[in-house]
């Protein structure tokens, strides 16, 4: 059983994936949000050598959701489920609910060609958007967690699917709501230039 919501998509790399230099980069530039188990992080190369190319590109290259939206940094995640059987039926008690998140970042390519001033500004955005994502997975690895304990509540196996869509529901809505609440991290710091 999956449950699956309009934020909910399978993407990233394979945790026994070999480490590129591009995800070794992500790591060091985000290496709490990396710390996650449940998180793998994904880069898309923006070039540029001052503040108006790189948002030109970054607006170029950025990930989009299905809507078309897209934004400089997203976070997506995917839900999955597993219990015990007894007498052929499910056993509500032993669900275990699994969060996979995938964080997608821009990596600037000529960092080091920036003027001290402009790599300055990217500095405190780039750390803005890091925590901005960082916050959406943990939207998505808590609410993993309560849906497991309201899960594990129901008393049979009747309804569980629609139980779980509402839920996962409920965990994409509280990340709408954060973003609304932050304008998409704006409000926190998240804007280049």
């Amino acid at each position: 059983m999956i449950f699956a919501t309009a934020l909910v998509v399978a993407l990233g790399l394979a945790s026994t994936a070999p480490v590129n230099d591009t995800q070794q980069a992500l790591i060091g530039l985000a290496p709490d949000l990396a710390a996650m188990p449940e998180v793998s992080l994904t880069a898309y190369v923006v070039e540029g050598r001052n503040p108006r190319t790189i948002r030109q590109n970054m607006n170029r290259l950025r990930p989009r959701m299905a809507s078309g939206e897209s934004f400089d940094g997203l976070t997506r995640w995917q839900f999955a489920s597993r219990w015990k059987t007894q007498n052929g039926q499910c056993v509500p008690e032993t669900i275990e609910i699994k969060v996979t998140v995938s964080v997608t970042l821009p990596q600037l390519a000529q960092y080091d060609r920036l003027s001290r001033s402009d790599r300055q500004k990217w500095d405190r955005y780039y750390a803005a958007l890091v925590q901005h994502e960082t916050n959406h997975a943990r939207i998505a690895i808590t609410g993993s967690k309560m849906m497991q304990e309201e899960l594990r509540k129901a008393g049979s196996c009747d309804g569980l699917d629609a139980m779980g869509q509402r839920l996962a529901e409920q965990v994409s809505a509280a990340s709408q709501t954060y973003d609304t609440q932050t304008n998409h991290g704006r409000t926190e710091g998240a804007v280049f230039p």
